[in-house]
């Protein structure tokens, strides 16, 4: 997406502040953010939302949306959410990402790639299987598939493969046996 466009995007969201902000709720500060930064968490419509405000400029600086994976089936789709995030090229590089997934992952929430990465995510989650136990998923008729740690270069490369970074409490293998019956 052109740099441009994505600043147009977190300027109207701050002109729209006073809409979505008495909807939404403070975070604890997330580790690693530097202290200026303030997240800001909204539930709307089934999916999540988290500001990044700079409380110096009153500008927000980034935003990740959590979305529903409307091509899972229902039960697995309360657990696995696919994260869009958007963040200024000024604030770019300073764990914005990062502690708003851990935030997540730690609450024992799920996060499962689309079907593309760009190399920016890509490195991301490579980063965050140092600390959350990484898999992969074959997605098939609402349906997953558990494909291990490690699956093939050529497995890799097909669209319907997910990577999948567990939470705090998760593991996929009780979930889809559960998820089977």
């Amino acid at each position: 997406m052109p740099e441009d466009r994505i600043e147009s995007e977190l300027e109207a969201l701050g002109r729209r502040s006073a809409v979505w902000r008495p909807q939404s709720e403070a975070l604890p500060h997330l580790p690693g953010l530097p202290l200026q930064l303030q997240a800001m968490a909204r539930w709307a419509g089934g999916e999540h939302f988290v500001y990044v405000m700079n409380v110096l400029t009153r500008r927000v600086v980034a935003y990740v949306t959590l979305n529903r994976l409307s091509d899972v089936g229902r039960p697995a789709g309360h657990h696995f959410r696919a994260p869009h995030t958007k963040v200024s090229e000024s604030h770019r590089r300073r764990g914005i990402a990062s502690g708003i997934y851990r935030w997540w992952l730690d609450g024992g929430q799920c996060l499962m790639t689309g079907a593309r990465q760009s190399p920016a995510a890509r490195g991301l989650w490579l980063a965050m299987s140092r600390h959350y136990p990484m898999t992969y998923v074959w997605l098939e008729n609402k349906r997953l598939y558990p494909l291990g740690d490690t699956p093939s270069a050529a497995v890799m490369d097909r669209l319907n493969v997910r990577a999948v970074l567990l939470g705090r409490g998760c593991a996929l293998e009780t979930w889809l046996a559960t998820w089977d019956r």
